[in-house]
């Protein structure tokens, strides 16, 4: 088993492709991070995997779950 652990971060892009921030009216969330990326990629590969990071008890942290 692999074992990866870090930060997950959120990222919030234009809804529109190619809009920057203050040209929309909405963003779109996604989560991604250097090791929660290599993690996913290797599971993608077939390796079995875990992931350990800390999420805030908030309605942000119950959607990065």
């Amino acid at each position: 088993m692999i074992i990866g652990y870090g930060e997950l971060l959120l990222r919030l892009s234009p809804a529109e492709h190619g809009n920057l921030i203050e040209q929309s009216n909405s963003l779109q969330m996604g989560f991604a991070g250097a090791e929660a990326n290599i993690i996913a990629d290797l599971t993608l590969l077939g390796h079995k995997t875990q992931f350990f990071t800390a999420l805030p008890q908030n309605p942000i942290g119950r959607k990065a779950n």
